[in-house]
Parts: structure tokens; sequence; C-alpha cells
């Protein structure tokens, strides 16, 4: 995931705090966490990764959503729902 809004976007789905990249360990690489429905439901539990990219800015952010294999159908269904201004590229690795 990829962009300006992509912390704020997750951070709307999931229920760990986005902010932990930016604290004083800013060299955090991983964090996990649980993505709910509206009903505040678990759907699936995902790692969101920060890779340390050359030239990352905070303007052209870029995230990594790993999920398990069998819930990949449904990340990329709950992730492009309301979707709009964000780049969204996914690749399944069984």
């Amino acid at each position: 995931m990829r962009g300006p809004d992509a912390s704020a976007f997750l951070q709307g789905l999931m229920t760990q705090d986005m902010g932990l990249f930016r604290t004083e360990d800013a060299k955090r690489a991983a964090i996990f966490t649980t993505f709910l429905n509206v009903k505040g439901k678990i759907i699936f539990d995902a790692f969101i990764a920060k890779p340390l990219l050359a030239n990352q800015k905070d303007d052209d952010l870029e995230l990594w959503v790993d999920v398990a294999g069998e819930d990949g159908d449904q990340a990329l269904k709950h992730l492009k729902v309301g979707n709009t201004t964000l780049y969204l590229a996914a690749e399944i690795r069984h």
C-alpha cells in the first residue's frame, strides 16, 4: 500500500496504532495487528511492515500488508472497499 494517506487509511481498519512507526524507535520494521469489520469482529490478522526503502518520505509512504494465504482474498476485498485515493498492489505468495 502506498501514498500519503496509507497510514491513516490502515489506522481506520485495524486495532494496532500506526503511530508506533513514528515513535522514538523509528527503525521499527513491523507490527502485528488484526483487521475488523464495521461491527468490530475480527476478519483477519496481518503484519504491517514499513520497509527501509531508499528515499522513502512520509508523503509517499509504502507499507506492506502480510496476511496468511487463506486470508488473502478476504484481505484484498476488505482493503479495496472505499479505497479511491490509494494505490494498492497485491502479491499472493504460497
